[in-house]
């Protein structure tokens, strides 16, 4: 019951500017609106009990750069905070055209990381809201090369910001949250 208690303080409290529209209570589409992609638009369904926040669109880098290094103030495209099947979860993802480039990957899903250990730490600090139960995954979904019938996910889904789970999926797909989460294999 905390946990729940803890999405629906979360989902109050941020400004709705920042979060992807919910549609039939548990879809959420993802349109990608730069013209050179290659993977347009995914539909992830099962978050129920979701703040999925759209991270492009929020960013804890300040005016002046406090830090000389670059990366730490990249964005990824959604961080979802979420309950699915009685289990308290934050999936962190970015969507891409390949899987080219995984060094800057890496630095988009440690910027998401970051910015789930933020959000944690500001609503414990200030308003007494305990995360700790939830856990964090990260993925990179990206076109798949030679499509199939359908989006097959078999992939051991990563709690590593440092080593994402690569998942091709089609354009249009519908990607259920139990089959990113590997619910059917008992996580």
């Amino acid at each position: 019951m905390k946990n729940l208690d803890n999405i629906n303080y979360l989902l109050n409290i941020i400004d709705e500017k920042f979060l992807y529209e919910i549609v039939n209570n548990d879809d959420i589409s993802f349109v990608e609106r730069a013209k050179d992609a290659k993977l347009k638009r995914i539909k992830l369904r099962g978050f129920n009990n979701c703040v999925p926040i759209n991270q492009d669109k929020f960013t804890l880098s300040p005016k002046g750069k406090l830090f000389k290094i670059n990366g730490y103030n990249k964005t990824c495209d959604g961080v979802f905070f979420s309950i699915i099947d009685d289990k308290p979860i934050i999936l962190v993802f970015d969507v891409k055209s390949s899987r080219n480039n995984e060094s800057d990957h890496i630095l988009k899903m440690k910027s998401g990381n970051n910015f789930v250990n933020y959000i944690k730490s500001t609503l414990n600090i200030f308003w007494g809201k305990d995360f700790s139960d939830f856990k964090c995954y990260f993925c990179i979904f990206y076109p798949e090369i030679s499509p199939k019938r359908g989006t097959s996910l078999e992939v051991d889904i990563s709690t590593d910001p440092n080593n994402p789970s690569y998942i091709a999926v089609e354009n249009d797909a519908v990607i259920s949250a139990r089959k990113i989460l590997g619910l059917r294999r008992n996580f």
